[in-house]
């Protein structure tokens, strides 16, 4: 397992990459698809052993459920055909919907004996900072909004 401290370096470092080159679409309020999907281009940098995929509905050949639901992440960093998940990530936009749906979520993807991801993350990202980036792991719920906004800070971005 990835301990949180690397997990937290590697998230920060991808988090300003989104808004270093690819900050138009936070400011164009693009589809949460576009930006999850580059957020996974800059995950998949950080995280170069692993398989970094954007709405992955797969459990092995069967699809990805809680409970009796059909589920779609909107990232997961993985290993695809094994029992190997390390994160899993939902993020909204500013405008997005509440954020409690997508913390549930995250939890039961965590407590689920069927993915075991080591940590789940939510993010809201707004135009020029991250709004709130929550880190969920078995140390209980880490809030690193503030963390996440230092570092975007110093590239100049949030005010």
């Amino acid at each position: 397992m990835i301990p949180a401290k690397d997990i937290q370096d590697r998230i920060v470092r991808a988090v300003c990459d989104l808004y270093r080159h690819d900050g138009d679409l936070l400011n164009l309020q693009a589809s949460e698809r576009s930006i999850t999907h580059k957020l996974a281009e800059h995950m998949q940098r950080q995280f170069p052993r692993w398989d970094v995929d954007c709405e992955y509905n797969r459990l092995g050949a069967q699809p990805k459920r809680i409970a009796t639901t059909l589920v779609l992440p909107d990232i997961i960093v993985h290993r695809r055909s094994s029992p190997d998940n390390i994160l899993v990530i939902e993020i909204k936009k500013p405008d997005g919907e509440d954020d409690a749906a997508d913390m549930d979520r995250l939890h039961e993807f965590r407590n689920d004996p069927s993915y075991r991801y080591h940590y789940g993350l939510f993010l809201r990202l707004g135009r020029t900072s991250c709004e709130r980036a929550v880190l969920l792991s078995d140390e209980g719920d880490k809030d690193w909004t503030g963390l996440v906004q230092a570092a975007l800070k110093e590239l100049g971005y949030g005010g």
